[in-house]
């Protein structure tokens, strides 16, 4: 119910056109705390893009997928690339936007999933600052599933970095086997011997452009009514406003922390990651970041972990759980030999081999593990066992996606 008017105009935008700038989270504890935290950047008169969808309109449609035609206007303040959300979730297609002098051109072609889809297509001025979006586009498709959902999972870790032992971690590789294996096993009984789908990349397997080919892989088989659970477990940091995820080949040296640009130059940032993500036709989608960071990324704001890891969720619109935020790396729990963060997710599928959440589960008492009860039982034990284990909390970030949905049956 907040809106802004900018500059001297009716131009009105509500509170959410301001988040990638202007969001601080914990901004009222620092406010407690007698700060007085500014924001770095100022609202610019300028007004955001127009967006228009040409077509379809709202309504019935017995066709699985449907052309869409939307032009974008420059206001005065250029335009950000445009992007799509189906009910709150980021789409990928195929099809690029065509520029011209002060307006893009956007035709693509979109699955629908069954049910009620609702369509916004999102962009900004240039700067990023002011965000809009299109009148949402309502199409309900109504079609008998002719196989039931899948699951496809691919889970990415490195314990042993190429630059050498000062960066290498315990569990990480381990971790992406056994979250992968958990689903492997358990998710025959929901989704059938011939719905699972499990793909693992560890060690030397995990460099930028095999990732990519994985989730490649997966985006042509998947369809708008499956799961997809994606897992990254090794090295990563925030730099800005960017998460980044350091692949086996990440040119640690010796002694030295990495600098921002190399970061930039040799992570994989999350807007990549969300182009990849995106890409995949699957609607349900389930992101984990079971990463450290380095020395010099624990030097960084707690608040730019979170932001930046809320935007992430945010871009994509997926279920996504962080390890840790904040100044304390992710930590390893090595007797039970795994990271803190995926001890909990597998005691929460049920899947712990031993220690304290050893026949535990987020199942509901229908049997059902349902996403948002699994990443928040998650959440709760990585603060438990961290404080039990270390006499330090480890909070890890848990954003909630659009719809909470059954992930696998105990």
């Amino acid at each position: 119910m907040v809106a802004y008017r900018v500059g001297e105009t009716l131009n009105v935008q509500p509170v959410e056109a301001f988040f990638q700038d202007f969001y601080y989270p914990g901004l009222l504890g620092a406010i407690w705390k007698g700060e007085r935290p500014m924001p770095s950047v100022k609202v610019k008169e300028q007004l955001p893009p127009e967006i228009l969808v040409v077509s379809p309109k709202s309504g019935e449609t017995t066709e699985g997928k449907v052309r869409f035609e939307v032009v974008v206007k420059d206001q005065g303040g250029g335009i950000q690339k445009p992007t799509i959300t189906v009910n709150g979730v980021g789409v990928g297609v195929k099809e690029k936007p065509v520029t011209s002098e002060k307006e893009v051109r956007w035709s693509f072609d979109l699955p629908l999933a069954n049910g009620e889809n609702q369509v916004v297509i999102r962009s900004a001025t240039a700067d990023g600052q002011i965000a809009c979006e299109s009148q949402p586009v309502t199409l309900h498709y109504a079609q008998a599933l002719e196989n039931p959902p899948r699951l496809f999972v691919l889970t990415v870790g490195v314990s042993d970095y190429s630059a050498g032992s000062t960066f290498d971690l315990q569990c990480a590789a381990a971790d992406a086997q056994a979250l992968a294996g958990a689903f492997e096993t358990n998710g025959k009984r929901f989704y059938g011997e011939e719905g699972v789908f499990v793909k693992t990349l560890t060690e030397q397997e995990v460099t930028k452009e095999k990732i990519q080919s994985a989730v490649q892989e997966i985006a042509g088989k998947a369809r708008p009514e499956d799961v997809f659970v994606f897992s990254l477990a090794g090295h990563g940091s925030t730099v800005g406003q960017l998460y980044y995820y350091y692949p086996v080949d990440f040119p640690f040296e010796e002694d030295h922390q990495p600098v921002d640009s190399v970061i930039r130059e040799n992570g994989i940032g999350g807007d990549i990651l969300n182009d990849w993500i995106n890409s995949v036709p699957a609607m349900k989608r389930i992101v984990i970041y079971d990463t450290c960071q380095s020395e010099a990324a624990l030097k960084r704001s707690a608040m730019e972990e979170r932001k930046a890891m809320e935007l992430l969720s945010k871009m994509t619109g997926c279920f996504t759980i962080a390890a840790a935020s904040g100044k304390e790396a992710a930590l390893e729990l090595p007797d039970m030999g795994h990271g803190v963060l995926t001890y909990a997710l597998l005691g929460g599928l049920g899947a712990a081999e031993r220690g304290l959440l050893k026949d535990r589960s987020a199942a509901s008492d229908d049997g059902l593990i349902r996403v948002r009860d699994w990443l928040g039982f998650a959440q709760d034990n990585v603060g438990k066992l961290s404080e039990l284990s270390f006499g330090k909390e480890q909070r890890a970030i848990f954003q909630a996606g659009a719809n909470n949905f059954p992930i696998l049956k105990k």
